[in-house]
């Protein structure tokens, strides 16, 4: 672990993938995490996977999340619930391209 900070160049740190991997293996009752070997390459496909297969079936079924059903926005946060007319409206603003670090 020491290394992988000691060359960060060499290393591209995806604290998201080892975040929710992390939560995996607790909620499994694995806390020795010192001896497991990480293959981002195959959680990342996985996990997307996952989230494609989800879409789809949700798509399928003509399945709605609350928020649409309402009309009301959550807060990530825990806060007051705000109508979706209150929220800025984001989709014509451009969105910036992700680097490609080598």
């Amino acid at each position: 672990m020491r290394q992988m900070f000691l060359n960060r160049k060499k290393v591209q740190i995806d604290c998201g993938l080892y975040i929710s991997l992390f939560a995996k293996y607790i909620s499994n009752g694995i806390f020795d995490l010192s001896d497991i070997e990480v293959d981002a390459t195959y959680h990342r496909q996985r996990y997307a996977t996952l989230l494609w297969h989800y879409a789809k079936v949700k798509n399928e079924e003509g399945a709605i999340s609350d928020s649409e059903v309402t009309g009301k926005v959550a807060s990530k946060y825990g806060g007051p619930r705000t109508q979706k007319e209150q929220v800025m409206d984001i989709t014509n603003y451009l969105i910036p391209k992700t680097l490609n670090r080598k």
